[in-house]
């Protein structure tokens, strides 16, 4: 089922209203968490 012009125009809207502090702190909680799985997965090889 494709998705819409307006529903896609409306997602792009609710993604740039996300404020910059919170998609700042996800990007840096999403680094920290590739980092902790890269050093487990080091550990488990």
């Amino acid at each position: 089922m494709p998705i819409d012009n307006s529903e896609n125009s409306r997602l792009v809207r609710q993604i740039l209203g996300i404020p910059r502090s919170f998609s700042y702190a996800l990007s840096t909680t999403s680094e920290k968490v590739h980092t902790d799985f890269f050093l487990v997965l080091g550990a488990v090889r």
